[in-house]
């Protein structure tokens, strides 16, 4: 159990919050660490929101989370405060309370399982349709600005994407770090993901003004998808990420371009599970994709694998000799994947 600090009882405190039973510390994606509080008569979840750090810009996370639940949306809902604030502001982040959640996100090796069960691509893609059917009908509340430097790619700002992926490169080539492996693997393929760069926004530039913008969430991955024990659904979270782009894109994420670490040397891109995933999405939404949709597949999922490697460049500064290992797994995996994706569509292999 943690020993919580003053500041953080002060703030439980606006909640009417005044003893708390335990705190435990949660797992969290590569830069949050959120706690569960526990009380007498509820469980809760505090937050540190940095990619939303002002209140204005939470209150669009905060009311698009409260939209989705009412629309049968299963996720956790901001919490209000006595005064009726989302939260404060505080140390450059804003800090929140929510619903707690109970269950757990899949392990890896559980949901690279699932994916191989019939039917089970095909139910996942219909769910996340209707996701995005409710968030397209989302009413206009708080600021939906997300910056460029954080996941996912907003491709209407592509240019100032790629000046952060190059500047950050830089950075590290003359850094000095733990995580050799890493750097090192990033380094020596610092052109090829230059021509996958490349690539991803001469399909942009041919595709995407024919695309619409909507509401999406932004991190759809099994790290974020709270399942309960021997439950067929599950409980959406982490929205920090919510922002105005593209339905496509936000689907395919990490439900179909991540595997396991430990599969590094065999993972393969499955491309019959995105067949099956996008039939059940195209099956399921009100608007049907688009032939600029589809056109844009395969790019979707070369550019995931590039916001991941995006975003480990930040960390890797402050990366553990012993993460680095999982790490230089990991990219090793998504430049295979990359790879692949190019190879399937000059073999003209169908992606829908």
């Amino acid at each position: 159990m943690l020993t919580l600090p003053h500041q953080t009882l002060l703030f439980l405190n606006a909640y009417g919050i005044t003893t708390v039973t335990r705190a435990t510390e949660l797992g969290g994606g590569m830069f949050l660490r959120p706690l569960m509080i526990e009380t007498a008569a509820s469980t809760v979840v505090l937050r540190r929101h940095g990619f939303r750090s002002s209140e204005e810009v939470f209150r669009f996370q905060a009311e698009a989370v409260e939209f989705a639940a009412s629309h049968g949306v299963r996720c956790a809902r901001v919490i209000r405060r006595l005064d009726g604030r989302f939260g404060e502001v505080r140390d450059g982040a804003f800090w929140a309370l929510h619903e707690y959640i109970d269950g757990q996100p899949l392990p890896w090796p559980k949901w690279a399982e699932l994916k191989d069960q019939p039917g089970f691509m095909r139910q996942l893609g219909a769910r996340i349709a209707l996701l995005h059917d409710s968030l397209r009908e989302l009413p206009p509340g708080g600021d939906p600005h997300l910056s460029v430097d954080c996941p996912p790619v907003q491709f209407d700002f592509l240019d100032d994407v790629r000046a952060h992926w190059r500047s950050s490169m830089r950075s590290l080539q003359d850094a000095n770090l733990e995580a050799t492996r890493s750097r090192d693997l990033l380094c020596e393929n610092r052109h090829v993901l230059e021509d996958h760069w490349d690539w991803a926004e001469s399909v942009w530039k041919a595709h995407g003004h024919h695309i619409p913008r909507q509401v999406v969430h932004g991190d759809l991955s099994p790290v974020n998808m709270v399942y309960q024990p021997d439950a067929q659904d599950f409980a959406l979270i982490d929205w920090d990420n919510l922002h105005v782009g593209l339905r496509l894109y936000d689907a395919l994420g990490d439900v179909q371009n991540r595997a396991p670490a430990d599969t590094w040397e065999t993972a393969r891109l499955r491309v019959d599970h995105v067949r099956e995933y996008l039939a059940g999405y195209a099956a399921t939404t009100t608007v049907p994709l688009s032939n600029a949709e589809k056109a844009c597949i395969p790019m979707f999922c070369v550019a995931r694998h590039l916001e991941d490697l995006r975003q480990r460049l930040h960390v890797l500064t402050s990366l553990a000799t012993d993460r680095d290992i999982e790490y230089s797994k990991l990219i090793t995996i998504r430049l295979r994947f990359m790879t692949q994706v190019r190879d399937l569509l000059e073999k003209h292999e169908p992606w829908t």
